[in-house]
């Protein structure tokens, strides 16, 4: 899915949702495309980090709730 053009982001991305919780729906599924598609290593290395930052705030809310 596109969600920016023009250098402005499309404000129906974030009619029911805030970017945090956006982000935080990513799966590894939908990393592994967006790396499969993605032509620069810049990119794929963004995607790889972006995914531990979701798996370690993921983490760190289960640890505060007391589940982890």
């Amino acid at each position: 899915k596109e969600y920016f053009t023009g250098g402005k982001m499309k404000n129906d991305v974030f009619k029911n949702e805030n970017l945090k919780e956006l982000i935080l729906k990513l799966t590894q599924k939908d990393i592994d495309e967006l790396m499969e598609k993605s032509e620069k290593e810049e990119d794929r290395v963004f995607y790889n980090k972006l995914f531990n930052l979701i798996l370690e705030t993921k983490q760190e809310e289960l640890i505060r709730k007391g589940i982890f």
